[in-house]
């Protein structure tokens, strides 16, 4: 190790690896990271250590007391490459080789677990780590069987997406452990609905290619979202089961057309029409591409154009009318919707009519 040291002419090192996602940029190769690194670095020589074909990992030897130097050559390299799924870790500084592998294991590979859990950071630093979360919620696996057993279906997928929204932000969690825990969900769930004499025949064959994207799922949101598509599957099985659900959600719509001039709040509907106030946010984000208070807006600003153009109403006596106490928020929320006043708006149109 000490004629290893001998070979580097500075006192300081630190290791940088660029990484890639091989399905979106199959094109990246150790050549071209290493070309732009010397280029920005202003360096002839980089130490590399080969570890596996998506990845470059490199022992850099520097002088300067200050990192940034290190930094900004990664940020141009980055910038200069374009990849699409490109990750880059830079570790802490050390001063003697015998300390590399401690770094490594230490600190490198913890940096290497964030990123799994936080997609939009392409380059992370040791001294950039984000603190992690400390909610710890333990996963009730029995409770979840016996929502399927009741076939309390939505509640179920409700505990599910809650639990794995609490692991997604655990940047402290294995990601081994994240994703066996997916898997290990996706198997109890199949054998299940097997047991429950749900037809499983697709859900079976396809399951272990569900458990392999898991495992090569390049961050957390692949992951979830290859979970989410075996879970669109489950509810399809299931789709009998949720049938009167649908049928409720209807009836609250409705009732919303009729109501929208009421005082109407998302726990107030969900009580009176027996959903779970979780269950009744995430339909409307899923379904209507909006939350519950934006559609309840648009139905509101629905009727007011209605108005505007049909009556003689004051613009405050239809901010009442459609829902609104305050005619200053009423005017507010319309422009948000129609990007124009009620009164801009009932000119044009009576000018056009």
């Amino acid at each position: 190790m000490d004629y290893v040291q001998e070979q580097f002419e500075k006192c300081n090192y630190v290791l940088v690896e660029a990484f890639w996602n091989q399905r979106t940029d199959n094109q990246l190769s150790q050549k071209i990271i290493e070309q732009q690194l010397k280029y920005y670095l202003n360096i002839d020589n980089l130490y590399h250590i080969p570890i596996k074909k998506d990845s470059a990992l490199y022992i850099v030897n520097f002088s300067e007391e200050s990192i940034e130097p290190i930094k900004e050559a990664i940020n141009h390299s980055d910038k200069r490459i374009a990849a699409k799924q490109l990750k880059w870790i830079i570790s802490a500084p050390f001063r003697s080789l015998r300390e590399l592998q401690e770094v490594y294991q230490n600190n490198h590979k913890k940096i290497q677990q964030y990123h799994f859990y936080l997609p939009d950071r392409r380059i992370l630093s040791y001294d950039e780590l984000p603190d992690p979360i400390d909610e710890r919620v333990s996963f009730d696996l029995n409770h979840l069987i016996y929502l399927f057993k009741r076939k309390q279906f939505q509640e179920a997928f409700i505990y599910l997406n809650e639990h794995i929204g609490i692991l997604s932000n655990r940047y402290d969690t294995d990601v081994f452990e994240f994703q066996s825990w997916l898997e290990n969900i996706t198997f109890n769930i199949i054998v299940l609905l097997g047991n429950m004499n749900y037809n499983i025949k697709e859900l079976e064959k396809e399951k272990y290619a569900y458990f392999t994207e898991i495992n090569d799922a390049f961050h957390v949101r692949d992951a979830i979202s290859i979970f989410d598509s075996f879970l669109s599957k489950v509810e399809k099985q299931v789709a009998p089961e949720t049938g009167e659900t649908m049928s409720n959600i209807q009836l609250l719509l409705d009732y919303i057309e009729e109501h929208y001039d009421n005082h109407l709040t998302l726990s107030t509907l969900a009580k009176h029409f027996h959903f779970n106030p979780s269950y009744l946010s995430s339909y409307f984000s899923k379904h209507h591409k909006e939350g519950f208070s934006e559609y309840l807006n648009n139905v509101r600003i629905k009727n007011a154009i209605n108005m505007l153009a049909s009556t003689d109403m004051s613009i405050s006596a239809i901010s009442e009318a459609v829902g609104y106490s305050d005619p200053s928020y009423f005017t507010k929320v319309f422009k948000k919707i129609t990007n124009t006043s009620p009164s801009t708006f009932r000119k044009v149109n009576q000018q056009q009519n």
